[in-house]
Order: C-alpha cells, then sequence, then structure tokens
C-alpha cells in the first residue's frame, strides 16, 4: 500500500539534506510561510519565506510576503526594507506597494502612504489588515477618502 510509511536507517545524515533538496524549492517554503501566515503563526512563516529567500534571493514574492510578517511582528523598520525590494524586482505587482502603503499608515507616515496611493491611482480597494469576510472593507475614490479611511479607530 503506498500510503503506510518506511522506517529506513539511514547512516549518513547528509542523505536527508540531499533528498530533501530535491524535493523542497522556493515555492515549498513559500507555500508553508503562507500556512504559518493564515494561522498567524508570524515568526514561523518570516522563517519559511527566509528559507525560500535562500533558493531564490530575487523572489519578489518572498520579500512581500516576509515584509507582512514583519508588518505584524511589529517590525517596521525590516519589514519597510523587504517591501522595497519586493517592489523594485517586480515594479508592476501591487501588493508590495499596497503593503508599504499599510506600513507608512501604521508608522503614522501618511504622506508616503499618500504618495503611494497616487501613483497607484484612485479608486482603491482598502480595508485594515487581519480582517476576514471583507468587514471594513471600502473602495476609496480620492485622497480625501483616504485620509478619512485612514483616521479610523480599527488601524
Amino acid at each position: 500500500a503506498a500510503n503506510i510509511p518506511e522506517f529506513v536507517n539511514v547512516p549518513d545524515p547528509q542523505a536527508i539534506r540531499t533528498i530533501s533538496h530535491q524535493f523542497l524549492d522556493e515555492h515549498s517554503f513559500l507555500r508553508i510561510g503562507y500556512e504559518h501566515y493564515q494561522n498567524q503563526y508570524f515568526e514561523d512563516a518570516a522563517k519559511a519565506y527566509r528559507k525560500a529567500l535562500e533558493y531564490n534571493p530575487n523572489s519578489s514574492d518572498a520579500y512581500n510576503e516576509l515584509g507582512a510578517c514583519l508588518i505584524a511582528l511589529n517590525q517596521l523598520g525590516p519589514a519597510r526594507d523587504a517591501l522595497r525590494r519586493s517592489a523594485q524586482l517586480d515594479p508592476q505587482n501591487p501588493r508590495p506597494h499596497n503593503n508599504l502603503a499599510y506600513l507608512y499608515c501604521l508608522a503614522g507616515n501618511l504622506d508616503e502612504a499618500l504618495a503611494i496611493a497616487n501613483r497607484i491611482g484612485y479608486p482603491l480597494m482598502v480595508r485594515p489588515s487581519y480582517v476576514l469576510g471583507g468587514r471594513g472593507m471600502e473602495v476609496v475614490h480620492d485622497e480625501e477618502m483616504l485620509r478619512h479611511y485612514v483616521a479610523k479607530p480599527w488601524k
């Protein structure tokens, strides 16, 4: 039966590393990180995203997801660096720009957040972080609406 595990004595511990490197890649660690992030295990998620970056140091997705984890861990400086690197690697990807704007709002730097919003262009779909079912999500049509949204108590 294919689902019965086999236990084998492996005399060389390096053999396990060799085998795991044949089956694990950047995407494996991105998936692991995503699962940890969804369960709010942000430290574990950050470790997985860093591991993905070992496999591909130019992964915009890994830098973006790492930045989101670091925001959740309130490590805003390193988060900013990771998100800037993600945006640099893939300037057309809106996710790192969105996460940077959120980070700037958290850090009280509304001018930087507004600059990103103006660069992306209105209308914007905005929502508080870590909500389910779209609660608090709004369409923002201009800078005045964005300023009002950011001032709401859930931020």
